[in-house]
């Protein structure tokens, strides 16, 4: 039985399948969390007889190439602790709403993905139970954890530098926020004030919305806590040299951009 034909009480994953959620402790005591939605490219086996091609699994449509480096470069960096996603986005998104016609996207970047046609609503439920679920109550329990308090988190992504007939993304990184921008240009400052050649946009390629994003919105916005997601551009991530120069200036500049912070305290609007 394919995937798509699952049962009500039939399992996605396999013992053999790896857990959804991958974490990096903290080794010191940052007041950021750190996650990384688009770490991972793991397919579960009941979907491998319709996976993607190899090259297209490589690609920004299956995985935030580089993202998962450059995630554990910033938290080992500053002593953070690090939630990671280890399947392919492709299979479900984790900075999705459940009900997004994106969750599992049935084709991405003018590439159709053959285990999303046809998808039933039981292996719909199955993927959000036994992998979309346990990442994002992984993210709230570190958050609501006490005795580890979290003033802010910090989404790792990156982004492809252009889609399939649109125009070129010039920015090196785009930083994206919708209720903590002073933290955001803060941040641009302070990475412009160290690279000065940088092409560096806010809420300029990517914006948060209710319709369009979750992880933002359902941990940070809904706990009044700063948030704040980085883009950065893959080819500036293709080789490990340049993920620990990233790794580097990103480690540098966050616990500047959040050392003055302040708590929201109006309700954010829908």
């Amino acid at each position: 039985m394919i995937e798509s034909q699952l049962s009500e009480f039939e399992s996605l994953l396999t013992p053999d399948d790896p857990h959804p959620v991958e974490i990096v402790p903290a080794d010191g005591t940052s007041p950021i969390l750190l996650v990384c939605d688009h770490a991972g490219d793991a397919v579960p086996q009941k979907l491998q007889n319709q996976m993607p091609a190899p090259a297209d699994m490589a690609r920004h449509i299956a995985i935030d190439v580089g993202a998962r480096a450059l995630a554990i470069e910033v938290a080992q960096r500053i002593g953070a602790t690090l939630v990671m996603q280890r399947y392919s986005r492709l299979v479900i998104d984790m900075n999705r709403p459940p009900e997004s016609h994106e969750l599992c996207p049935r084709v991405s970047d003018a590439t159709t993905i053959d285990f999303n046609q046809d998808l039933t609503d039981c292996a719909k439920k199955a993927r959000l139970q036994e992998i979309f679920e346990p990442y994002h109550g992984k993210i709230s329990d570190t958050l609501d954890d006490s005795a580890a308090p979290h003033v802010g988190l910090v989404a790792i992504h990156s982004f492809s530098p252009q889609l399939v007939n649109q125009p070129p993304r010039p920015w090196h990184v785009d930083l994206i926020s919708r209720t903590s921008l002073d933290q955001a240009l803060r941040l641009k400052q302070i990475l412009q004030s160290e690279r000065p050649e940088l092409k560096i946009g806010v809420n300029e390629i990517f914006a948060v919305s209710d319709k369009s994003d979750y992880t933002l919105r359902t941990h940070a916005e809904s706990r009044q806590l700063l948030g704040v997601s980085i883009e950065v551009r893959n080819d500036m991530l293709s080789d490990a040299d340049k993920v620990t120069e990233w790794g580097k200036l990103l480690a540098e500049s966050l616990p500047a951009a959040f050392s003055e912070y302040s708590f929201r305290s109006d309700p954010v609007a829908s």
